[in-house]
């Protein structure tokens, strides 16, 4: 585990994150920062609170499983999910967490 920034799931999403990050997932996703930021979502009126999948830290393998559920979820093409997940990322909702892990703190804290 050599990225700094970490999330970890509550036990019923990451039940559902597990289809698509393989048998050995344990909860723990890799995030590009600690903070998170404010997303539009499809269903949503207003903003959510999202920590975005670091993308550059999970297989291709990982990612094309991501990209099918997606398409499956949203009723998109193949190819309108991988362009969605180009353009806007894979956002994890903020109530979906349960704890942010910061590894290697020294780089990141003065």
């Amino acid at each position: 585990m050599t990225h700094d920034f970490w999330v970890h799931l509550k036990d019923w999403i990451a039940l559902e994150w597990k289809e698509a990050m393989g048998p050995d997932f344990d909860g723990r996703l890799p995030v590009t920062t600690t903070v998170p930021m404010l997303a539009w979502l499809p269903g949503f009126g207003v903003p959510q609170r999202v920590f975005l999948l670091a993308l550059d830290q999970i297989s291709q393998e990982q990612r094309e499983a991501i990209i099918h559920r997606l398409s499956q979820k949203f009723s998109l093409s193949p190819d309108e999910a991988q362009e969605e997940v180009q353009k806007a990322g894979i956002p994890i909702r903020e109530e979906h967490i349960e704890v942010v892990i910061l590894h290697n703190p020294q780089r990141w804290i003065d």
